[in-house]
């Protein structure tokens, strides 16, 4: 494991020696990455980078717009996602990269609670992730489901992880009861688009096997797209070999140039644990294109 800081922030990167592997980013409350790493590995789970951000403004920092406490005691959301956001695609993200020993094939976002909000608002705003899973996301937030619904992400997400604790939505909270019930209709919405998605439901409440949680949401994202053919931005490569951080990741306007590690197909799940939503039939797309070169398949461009 290695750490940098980045404005405040700090990132913990566990990496794999596997070349290529895919990296996943996991925002947190109180630095939970390596119980998460560690229980992922303990799950079997295919190799891949865990790169875990910590010390964030919670309540500013994973909330997309301002939200009045959610409860007695809490504190407010103000919205400063989109803020945070900047910070990890033009600073973040590249810097964690740069030091990885080989480009990663794709990336994925990951959060629990607010962070799993975030990790659904952060694919409407960039196209750096082709996945996400949000764990007990907090999909309760209010307008959340009708932004999801009604806006159009940056990129197609390969495949969506959503999962709760089966007592979660046993409130008489006004608000956070309704949490169930939004996770339901949000993962319906992308399945009913094609995408490849499941719910997951948990024993317990919201505070129950967190680690745990996210690495099943892990795990789930990483077997999935092991299923599909990937694809290397040649372009990716070069500046790679060169040392270099591909342009545009240092403004704002260039933050959806950041070129993207694969290109993945739809295809349907099959997940066994606990109860699951069934998938909507993906949408037939052509076949991928033969290539007439000696090149490696998995370095393809045309793959």
């Amino acid at each position: 494991m290695h750490t940098f800081a980045a404005d405040g922030k700090i990132i913990s990167i566990f990496p794999s020696d596997e070349p290529g592997a895919p990296i996943l980013y996991l925002n947190t409350f109180a630095q939970e990455g390596q119980n998460v790493f560690k229980a992922a590995q303990a799950a079997g789970c295919p190799p891949f980078t865990l790169a875990a951000i910590s010390d964030l403004d919670w309540n500013h920092d994973m909330a997309p717009w301002d939200c009045p406490p959610a409860f007695k005691n809490a504190a407010p959301c103000t919205g400063g996602a989109e803020d945070y956001l900047g910070l990890l695609t033009e600073e973040i993200i590249p810097k964690a990269e740069r030091n990885l020993p080989s480009m990663p094939r794709w990336r994925g976002i990951v959060g629990y609670s607010l962070a799993g909000l975030f990790a659904l608002y952060s694919l409407y705003q960039t196209d750096l992730f082709s996945c996400a899973a949000s764990v007990s996301g907090s999909l309760w937030f209010p307008g959340i489901k009708e932004y999801l619904v009604s806006h159009k992400p940056k990129r197609r997400p390969d495949c969506l992880y959503f999962s709760l604790g089966e007592k979660e939505s046993k409130t008489r909270n006004p608000i956070l009861k309704n949490v169930r019930q939004n996770t339901e209709a949000i993962s319906a919405f992308y399945q009913s688009q094609g995408i490849h998605t499941v719910f997951h439901l948990n024993p317990g409440n919201h505070y129950d096997h967190a680690a745990e949680r996210t690495a099943a949401g892990i795990c789930w994202l990483l077997n999935q797209q092991a299923k599909t053919p990937l694809r290397v931005n040649l372009f990716q490569i070069l500046f790679l070999i060169r040392g270099a951080v591909p342009p545009g990741v240092h403004s704002k306007e260039g933050r959806g140039n950041f070129p993207r590690p694969i290109v993945c197909v739809s295809r349907p799940i099959h997940f066994t644990g606990g109860k699951t939503a069934a998938p909507a039939e993906p949408q037939q797309r052509k076949p991928a294109r033969q290539c007439k070169t000696a090149c490696p398949i998995a370095l393809c461009p045309v793959s």
